[in-house]
């Protein structure tokens, strides 16, 4: 489990900071998506996040909250949709009558 559920209140707190590669890797994942996705979400080049999750570079705290915001929103959708007994967000597509044949 990642570090950043510790915290009821999701604030910042640099405290709490944890930049190696594993965690960010772990995050990204959590959060249910690429690397390079997860670099447009947080407005960097798809380059510079390969180095942090590479451990090449360290990633700045206010970019590795954003990413633990994104993996806390990606585990409750994730649990969410365990709840509800839905396999794959797919199936969250709304059909139109078009996409019916008619």
């Amino acid at each position: 489990m990642s570090g950043f559920n510790r915290r009821e209140a999701h604030v910042p707190d640099a405290t709490f900071r944890r930049a190696d590669a594993g965690y960010i890797r772990k995050l990204i994942e959590d959060a249910g998506l690429s690397q390079r996705k997860a670099a447009a979400k947080l407005g960097i080049s798809d380059r510079l996040m390969r180095h942090y999750a590479a451990d090449q570079r360290q990633m700045p705290y206010a970019l590795q909250f954003c990413l633990e915001v994104l993996a806390r929103d990606g585990i409750a959708e994730k649990q969410a949709r365990e709840r509800e007994g839905i396999d794959r967000p797919e199936s969250w597509a709304v059909s139109t009558p078009r996409d019916r044949g008619a």
